[in-house]
């Protein structure tokens, strides 16, 4: 799920480009659900549900830069599946998946530097079948000078 947001931070950060004092813009665009979640995750999910899967589906993609009066910009991209599902490529089983993904980084004009992350994903089988359930939380606050004075990172995987 991060190197995709990473991506699509990076992608945003060159594309969007200086912004004047005051100004704000805001990009939406859609993604595949099969490029939406990370391989490392998708052997997750498929080792919990006990067979390959094949991802249909769209996540919504939302970016939005603005540059407040005191010169910081703040970037925020948020993504969630738009009617996602995975088929059992065994079984046939229709598992939906539900998530939502925020980035948001602030840059100040001191050179502050903030940046959270967060994640969750669910994958839900019908009745009793296996699901898989991910949460991400990362932060990170660097001062001026480069020191880190904030840094959480929780990540939590596991089969339901």
């Amino acid at each position: 799920m991060r190197r995709i947001l990473c991506v699509i931070v990076a992608v945003a950060a060159g594309t969007i480009g200086a912004a004047p004092v005051g100004a704000t813009s805001t990009t939406v665009f859609t993604i595949p659900a099969s490029a939406a979640i990370s391989p490392g995750t998708k052997a997750l999910i498929e080792s919990c549900v006990g067979e390959p899967l094949t991802y249909v589906g769209d996540s919504l993609v939302v970016i939005h830069e603005t540059t407040h009066n005191d010169g910081s910009r703040l970037l925020v991209v948020h993504r969630n599946p738009q009617g996602d599902f995975a088929l059992g490529s065994t079984s046939g089983t229709e598992y939906r998946i539900g998530a939502s993904d925020n980035t948001v980084r602030l840059t100040a004009p001191s050179g502050t530097f903030v940046f959270t992350f967060t994640a969750d994903l669910h994958v839900v089988g019908p009745g009793g079948a296996a699901g898989f359930f991910g949460q991400i939380v990362a932060h990170v606050t660097v001062t001026p000078e480069g020191g880190v004075s904030a840094e959480t990172e929780i990540v939590n995987a596991h089969c339901t």
